[in-house]
């Protein structure tokens, strides 16, 4: 059985697609400058640490669904950590399975990178605006902490 959803980074062709569902996060962000964020995080998908990376899940019809925007960072409390400021699943009757699809491949992501911790901010008006902010990551106070199963000889 093929899988519900697949999750892939952004492209070029999914950008104006994904903007309505970033407005569900982000009211003020204009749609140039939503083009330009993920132009700038496509040209630069080498690396995954430090920077931004936006994953979208598409149903088999090849429909958006969900869409996540992450980075992995060294926080001060946690070590390293998976941070995903944006993170928004929508679907007629499975938003569940939408989130689980993200979930699950941030979870492997994670783990690939040995971050000890994923952070989902909770679902807010404001995260991208936030996360622009001095301090907002160090923060521990906000979003939902989940351990990653880390193998402790790769700590």
């Amino acid at each position: 059985m093929p899988a519900a959803y697949t999750i892939a980074q952004i492209s070029a062709e999914q950008i104006d697609v994904t903007y309505p569902l970033i407005q569900i996060v982000e009211q003020s962000l204009e749609q140039a400058d939503w083009r330009e964020i993920c132009e700038s995080i496509i040209q630069r998908r080498v690396n995954l640490a430090g920077g931004n990376h936006i994953a979208i899940a598409t149903n088999p019809t090849g429909y958006v669904r969900g869409i996540c925007m992450f980075r992995i960072k060294n926080h001060q409390r946690y070590g390293l950590l998976l941070d995903v400021p944006i993170f928004v699943a929508v679907s007629a009757g499975d938003v569940a399975g939408v989130s689980e699809a993200l979930l699950d491949h941030l979870r492997t992501l994670a783990q690939n990178q040995k971050c000890r911790m994923m952070r989902v901010w909770g679902l807010g008006t404001d995260n991208w605006s936030r996360t622009l902010q001095k301090g907002e990551f160090e923060r521990w106070d906000h979003g939902l902490l989940m351990p990653i199963e880390v193998d402790p000889g790769d700590i």
